[in-house]
């Protein structure tokens, strides 16, 4: 009598396979080889039954080719266009794309600081009043009379008049005018003459290695996302695999229902095998509902990354040309990681911006040399001398050098800050290393162990199709029972399932290596 325990396993089976993307092959070929020998035997009832419909799954292996090419749809599409969708639609790429450009816009100010330094000014004052004093001529009024008296008697008219002359100007005190508004214009060039060797050159050369890790970093992301989504592309192909295997199941169940309905039917099997076959169907439609929402959800994860409906989701997969291990050594996959991988190139990038960071805080250190002109129109101009309501210029030129402790202070703080900052990034520079070597290595024998993973669920799913088709013809002979035959149905099914997560693994597999080694 059948059992319908078989087919709850057969449903656990197709569900852990779609969900967790993990199943074992169904079994070895030894065991298949034993059950074989042991089902050529005549079975005890002897009952003779009728001739049965011709087995449906004689062509096993077509079957799950045919499972395995639905996935190549015409004008859907492929592994690579998945990747680089996600990556032109990916958020997070344009987010770094900003950073970029505003470490590219602190560069073009780091290069303004070559230029001279120009400052333009107005300034307007107003000046409280003041009592000016003037500057007499030193006589007294009796010095003065007596004086007068004495140039009245000299007798030469020239001399007289010319001292007579000289006398009212002594007479007469000297005053400056006091002016309370003054509008000047100001100009200043300032040129840092050390600075440009000791910290904006420097300072410059940082920046562009900052633009330069930001690029770097865009690469990681960008390579991230890639892998991300065709990990996701081939996690959909294994569920759509496994769907088309959980329809062709329920329609193979069906025909062998018609099958046993003419054989219960006849008299030559009792009803009750018919209504477990029939509970089996119903546990197959299940599993063919849980493997068609698998293939949602796997879909719409797709169609999340490449930012498009899910109704859009269609692949061009050739999934069954699985990726040969690669010929170089582990040790040459090794060293093309460390060679390629976006990851050691923005820490390097980053290091540079910092070692040269660093030089430009010990320039600080010294002291400065500048070259610094200036000009002024003003009105007055307090440099000319009596002061007059009138624009006049003037200009001077000096050579300064200036130091402060507080800056050498300042300076060596941020210097110990960026090379404890150097010391971490050479950590996690060497935590990278180690991670690229560990994922190559694990990639690497994953994809030679998976590929005997799948030569044995070949090798098993051959041996199950054999038994299925012995199993047919023993009930057609009287020498099996029904419950043979969907045993032998059961092992063909998961076989299958194991033949697509192999293959599937194995292109997962590739992909690791692919990132790992930084292709």
């Amino acid at each position: 009598m059948p059992n319908v325990s078989h087919f709850n396993a057969l449903f656990v089976a197709i569900l852990f396979t779609l969900i967790f993307g993990n199943s074992t092959v169904a079994q070895s070929v030894e065991e298949t080889a034993q059950e074989l020998a042991e089902a050529s035997e005549p079975a005890e009832n002897g009952v003779e039954q009728t001739s049965p419909a011709p087995s449906s799954v004689s062509a096993g292996q077509e079957a799950l080719h045919a499972a395995l090419s639905a996935l190549d749809v015409a004008g859907g599409m492929t592994v690579d266009q998945a990747g680089e969708a996600a990556v032109t639609s990916a958020p997070a790429i344009r987010r770094l794309e900003s950073n970029v450009s505003a470490a590219e816009a602190q560069a073009r100010g780091a290069r303004l600081a070559f230029y001279p330094r120009l400052d333009l000014g107005v300034r307007y004052t107003r000046l409280s009043p003041i009592d000016q004093p003037s500057f007499g001529t030193g006589f007294t009024p009796e010095q003065l009379e007596m004086s007068q008296q004495a140039v009245a008697q000299v007798s030469d008219p020239f001399a007289r008049g010319l001292w007579t002359g000289l006398l009212d100007s002594f007479a007469t005190p000297v005053t400056f005018p006091v002016i309370l508004n003054q509008l000047a214009f100001t100009g200043s060039l300032t040129i840092p003459v050390s600075d440009l060797f000791l910290t904006i050159m420097p300072g410059y050369e940082a920046a562009n290695a900052a633009v330069d890790a930001q690029f770097s970093q865009i690469e990681v992301e960008r390579r991230s996302i890639a892998h991300q989504a065709r990990v996701a592309y081939f996690e959909l192909a294994r569920a759509l695999a496994g769907e088309t295997v959980a329809e062709v199941h329920v329609s193979q169940l069906t025909r062998t229902r018609a099958h046993l309905e003419t054989l219960v039917n006849g008299g030559v099997a009792p009803r009750v095998d018919l209504l477990n076959l029939d509970a089996s169907i119903a546990q197959a439609r299940a599993a063919q509902h849980q493997a068609r929402v698998g293939v949602r959800i796997a879909r719409q994860g797709l169609a999340t990354m490449l930012h498009r409906p899910a109704t859009e989701i269609r692949l061009n997969a050739s999934i069954e040309e699985v990726p040969q291990v690669p010929a170089e050594t582990m040790e040459a996959l090794i060293e093309q990681g460390l060679d390629q991988r976006p990851e050691l190139a923005a820490m390097e990038a980053v290091k540079t911006a910092r070692e040269t960071a660093i030089r430009s805080e010990l320039g600080r250190r010294f002291p400065q040399l500048l070259v610094q002109a200036n000009a002024e129109i003003s009105n007055p101009n307090n440099r000319i001398i009596p002061q007059q309501t009138e624009f006049r210029g003037t200009w001077d030129l000096s050579i300064i050098l200036r130091w402060s402790p507080n800056d050498f202070g300042a300076a060596r703080q941020r210097v110990e800050q960026m090379r404890a900052e150097i010391e971490g990034v050479e950590a996690d520079r060497q935590a990278i290393e180690d991670g690229i070597r560990f994922e190559v290595t694990r990639a690497y024998a994953e994809l030679e162990a998976l590929h005997q993973v799948l030569a044995a669920a070949n090798a098993a799913l051959e041996a199950a199709e054999a038994a299925r088709e012995i199993r047919d013809r023993q009930l057609q002979g009287g020498v099996a029972v029904t419950r043979d035959l969907l045993d032998a149905d059961d092992a063909v099914v998961r076989a299958r399932l194991s033949v697509i997560d192999a293959t599937i693994q194995i292109h997962l597999a590739n992909e690791r290596l692919r990132q790992a080694t930084g292709q």
